[in-house]
């Protein structure tokens, strides 16, 4: 039993959305209050997903849109592989589905040291859209004004090191440490 903070998905309708709750699993695709916020950061996704009222159905796992959501399992009943994944359990026979993980798994909280504004939730979604692998990196801000200048404390091309420990992870209440060495952003990949 894996007992990471990490989440599961699965590739259209191999695994209903909301079925994760019966297992104790966090699962992307589905949610029991839709958030509007999340919806559209979930059309950005690419593929051919669809919504229902309970869920999102992926076919596709390619994006760092989804990636960054610290996905680390999916499960599938196609035959074919997941890019970038290891097979962990295959199908026991037909219409069963194969367990994979992905090779890298994003933390679910992680810093980043650099900020884009956007002054329309439209203008955000284009800037994800266009520069996905920016969501390492980069935080996209909804506001009507430019943020407050962050401090460098080192200088300018120096590589730069933060550490994210995630302490306490409970209903209504989440603690981290942050060890960083220049001002930045928390990002925290939870839809609420």
């Amino acid at each position: 039993t894996d007992t990471s903070l990490a989440r599961i998905t699965a590739h259209g309708r191999d695994f209903i959305p909301d079925a994760h709750v019966m297992y104790g699993w966090a699962d992307v695709r589905g949610m029991d209050l839709p958030l509007s916020h999340y919806k559209k950061y979930v059309d950005l996704l690419g593929g051919e997903g669809t919504r229902s009222s309970y869920g999102v159905f992926l076919s596709s796992f390619d994006s760092p849109l989804l990636r960054v959501l610290n996905v680390k399992f999916i499960l599938t009943a196609q035959t074919n592989t997941v890019p970038a994944a290891t097979l962990l359990l295959p199908a026991q026979g037909p219409g069963e589905v194969s367990l994979w993980q992905f090779d890298h798994v994003q933390p679910r909280s992680f810093m980043v040291h650099d900020a884009i504004v956007a002054k329309t939730d439209a203008e955000a979604c284009a800037l994800l859209t266009n520069e996905p692998t920016r969501v390492y990196d980069r935080v996209v801000l909804c506001e009507t004004r430019q943020p407050p200048a962050l401090l460098a404390t080192v200088g300018k091309g120096e590589e730069t090191f933060s550490k994210v420990i995630l302490e306490t992870y409970e209903d209504n209440k989440a603690r981290w440490r942050v060890d960083t060495q220049k001002d930045g952003y928390l990002v925290t990949t939870d839809c609420f």
